[in-house]
């Protein structure tokens, strides 16, 4: 059994460990309501985006240059190649959320069926696991979320634009974690490209200038992307915030529960060495009298 002494010290040490994921629940709370606002904001963004594109899709008559980026039906490819995107986050501390990522990816890696051609990933985390798991061309973007703009999305946007034409891919997936509320997040598979344009949305007529439709939709193209890939991003960041807040907050409960349980063996073990003291008095009395 332990001493007195050495209880106290881990009692002072998960002390400690509690001061600090207290104080990193309190900093992820502080981020969360402003990046829950960038959410937001970049889902209307998206909409209102692709809800223009598809006006013009419709409305014009694109071709094959641009076609190749859009689809009206979602059957598979019969020769797929596809380039697939990883976002995770920069840090760890936030439950599984960065493995449940990293699992989703690896189911599509490792399935035959698949055709993954090369790998975009996006964070630290998936940067340092599939650097070391997989051979396939592999493009990273470590530590992104520290400072997280749209700029970053017109970049990769570009990068995953150009990869889609000289590579001849068929179709683009993203694996991400998408919040839906304080206590679960989803990993979902989202079709980045071809861009899916339902056929029944009706045209309004709209109008819009330059009147090359093939130069109007190929300029208007990477928006699209750009958008989308940003709100996924907004979405993985704002997920992983709500789950290092959880998971803090179940790691000070839990230091709080050792903490009594340590206590209370603590004061058994007081408890215990009083009773033998008492009792040694009371023998050497006997004894003396």
């Amino acid at each position: 059994m332990a001493s007195i002494s050495e209880l106290r010290k881990q009692i002072k040490g998960i002390k400690s460990t509690s001061k600090i994921t207290r104080a990193m629940k309190m900093v992820a709370g502080a981020r969360f309501n402003k990046a829950q606002i960038a959410m937001q904001n970049s889902r209307t963004f998206y909409n209102e985006v692709f809800s223009t594109f598809s006006q013009l899709v419709v409305s014009a008559q694109p071709s094959q240059k641009v076609f190749r980026h859009i689809t009206f039906d979602t059957k598979p490819f019969p020769l797929p190649k596809v380039g697939l995107v990883i976002i995770t986050g920069d840090k760890g501390l936030c439950g599984d959320f960065n493995s449940s990522v990293i699992r989703e990816a690896e189911k599509i890696l490792k399935n035959p069926d698949s055709h993954i051609s090369c790998v975009f990933t996006i964070g630290r985390k998936g940067c340092d696991y599939f650097r070391k798991s997989i051979n396939l061309q592999i493009i990273e973007y470590p530590n992104v979320f520290n400072n997280l703009e749209y700029a970053f999305s017109d970049k990769l946007g570009t990068e995953i634009l150009k990869k889609f034409d000289d590579e001849h891919l068929t179709s683009v997936v993203v694996v991400s974690a998408h919040f839906k509320s304080m206590i679960k997040k989803e990993v979902l598979k989202t079709t980045l490209l071809p861009l899916f344009i339902d056929k029944s949305i009706k045209s309004t007529g709209c109008m819009y200038e330059p009147e090359d439709e093939d130069e109007l939709l190929v300029s208007t193209l990477p928006f699209v992307v750009n958008a989308s890939i940003y709100k996924l991003m907004r979405e993985s960041y704002v997920a992983e915030i709500a789950q290092r807040m959880r998971a803090m907050d179940n790691a000070t409960t839990n230091a709080g529960t050792l903490i009594e349980k340590i206590t209370l063996e603590m004061n058994k073990v007081r408890q215990g060495n009083i009773t033998r003291e008492l009792a040694e008095i009371i023998g050497t009395n006997e004894v003396i009298k």
